[in-house]
């Protein structure tokens, strides 16, 4: 399975993977945007990705530009019953791809993976109130805050993206269009 949205695409997580991954958790600078943020070791990355590849309720993809990874992303606790999953572990890790909007097509191609193809109703997502960043590009994205609340002391926004308001598209000749419409 391979997403591609202008020169970004997302694959899911391989075994060859994950020393990347936990080298760019563990960058000093970007620790505070997770809420795990304590060092992650070899041992405890090879142990995570052993758990995570049984879990059929746990979707991470790398992010590629023009093939070159640069970061992560997933939906995680995926309940099937209630078609309804968590966003997160958006990280541009190769932090010469910052500010390519790469991150914004990253999270759409995923969004619609959800809807789509996991037949999700309703994302769901956590980010602290300070991440400015995060927070304009998922309301870029069509999430709307439905709740404030306190994790290790700091605010956090509660958000979700609803299928039924947003979301038709589909790739044609190289061409991304979308189709927003409002129930």
């Amino acid at each position: 399975m391979n997403m591609n949205f202008n020169n970004v695409n997302i694959q899911p997580i391989r075994i060859e993977d994950i020393e990347l991954m936990r080298k760019w958790r563990n960058n000093e600078n970007d620790k505070g945007v997770f809420f795990n943020n304590k060092y992650i070791t070899k041992e405890e990355q090879e142990n995570w990705y052993e758990k995570y590849k049984n879990n059929i309720n746990d979707k991470m993809f790398m992010i590629y530009y023009d093939e070159i990874p640069v970061g992560t992303i997933a939906l995680y606790n995926i309940d099937f019953e209630n078609n309804i999953a968590e966003f997160g572990r958006l990280l541009i890790g190769n932090t010469i791809f910052r500010g390519k909007n790469i991150a914004f097509r990253a999270t759409k191609l995923l969004c619609e993976y959800g809807f789509s193809k996991l037949n999700l109703n309703k994302i769901i997502l956590e980010v602290y109130k300070k991440n400015i960043n995060a927070f304009n590009l998922y309301k870029k994205i069509g999430f709307k805050v439905v709740k404030e609340k306190t994790i290790n002391n700091k605010q956090v926004f509660l958000m979700e993206l609803n299928k039924n308001k947003i979301w038709f598209s589909k790739q044609l000749n190289n061409m991304y269009l979308a189709a927003f419409y409002i129930n």
